[in-house]
């Protein structure tokens, strides 16, 4: 299956990551919705895993998962308290998401 994913940037970040001698996994942080881009990985050989915080978009990304029948380990969760160890990916995909995180006063 070749699943398209209509966006240009997308395609040269997965350049870049397949020139990289970085091992094969990425994380998608704002990774839910009907076409998640780490399907364009996971048909690369990348060990995918996404975070989303928005409950309707996950639920979208597992109906996409089950239909095309890929694990793509997405989960709920906030990006700014990912649940993974430090250096644990080789790769770190976000479209669009850092919009939606609320300024905040430290």
């Amino acid at each position: 299956m070749n699943n398209l994913v209509l966006a240009f940037p997308l395609y040269n970040y997965l350049k870049f990551c397949n020139e990289s001698h970085n091992e094969k996994t990425i994380l998608d942080c704002g990774a839910g919705g009907s076409n998640p881009p780490l399907s364009l990985f996971y048909e690369h050989g990348y060990k995918t895993y996404g975070i989303e915080i928005c409950k309707k978009q996950l639920e979208k990304a597992n109906v996409f998962c089950k239909e095309q029948n890929m694990n793509l380990n997405i989960i709920w969760g906030d990006m700014l308290k990912i649940p993974f160890p430090n250096s644990f990916f080789g790769f770190l995909y976000s479209y669009n998401t850092s919009v939606h995180i609320k300024k905040t006063i430290l």
